[in-house]
């Protein structure tokens, strides 16, 4: 695929020991540590911590790239390359999500599996859809199949959404003007995970609530501000 053959998430923390210790306390793996970085996995996706004040997040990042043939199929003039030997390029899409695409491979591999088959290691469960707010959903999902994101699951309730995915990843299009950027999990058993979340120490916010006492969607922010959704129930990836 020209986009990569690995995709991560990375984030920029001030902090990187207590984003660590965040992390590992919801069960998510330390692939490697440095001073100014690290990679984890939860089994569903790496993630890249970086401390840089200037680089934008979060970032898709995608590594094996074909970076020619995403300039052929964009403006060459937004498909910025970062120095003229390094393999790098980056660009954003209209709802300013970061997209950088790498000659290399990645250092890590991705979790085995497709993004429906995938094994997850934290008490978060399966990893549904990487959220996107959109302005207008037609626009946007064009914009996605360009880069070989195909069409899952589609509805106009409760807003007009897409769901696409490009085999590697998969993205939760969201015509809202109510939504964040997120990182949405499912699981059919999400109540009792979410006491795990609540016995870690991280505090939850419920969601949809009709129960006085129990809890089955919820949402909680990193240290780094990227939302993450707790749902009961299956992914939409299917239609």
């Amino acid at each position: 695929m020209f986009l990569g053959d690995s995709v991560q998430l990375t984030l920029t923390t001030r902090h990187l020991e207590a984003s660590l210790a965040f992390y590992k306390k919801l069960s998510w793996r330390v692939l490697d540590a440095a001073d100014d970085e690290a990679t984890l996995t939860d089994g569903n996706l790496n993630l890249h911590l970086i401390v840089d004040d200037e680089a934008p997040s979060p970032m898709l990042a995608y590594y094996g790239s074909d970076i020619a043939e995403v300039r052929e199929r964009f403006n060459p003039e937004k498909i910025k390359r970062k120095g003229s030997a390094t393999g790098r390029a980056a660009f954003t899409s209209p709802n300013g999500l970061a997209i950088a695409i790498n000659e290399r491979k990645a250092k890590f591999p991705m979790p085995d599996g497709t993004p429906n088959s995938r094994q997850p290691l934290s008490i978060l469960g399966h990893l549904g859809e990487f959220s996107l707010p959109v302005n207008k959903i037609v626009p946007a999902v064009n914009f996605w199949s360009k880069l070989g994101y195909e069409p899952l699951n589609s509805a106009q309730i409760p807003h007009p959404y897409a769901i696409l995915s490009d085999g590697l990843f998969v993205l939760g299009l969201h015509e809202s003007t109510t939504m964040l950027m997120a990182l949405a999990y499912f699981s059919p058993d999400m109540a009792s995970r979410i006491l795990l979340v609540e016995s870690a120490g991280v505090e939850i916010r419920p969601l949809m609530q009709t129960d006085a006492v129990r809890i089955e969607n919820a949402a909680f922010i990193s240290p780094e501000g990227l939302t993450f959704l707790l749902f009961t129930g299956e992914p939409f990836l299917n239609s």
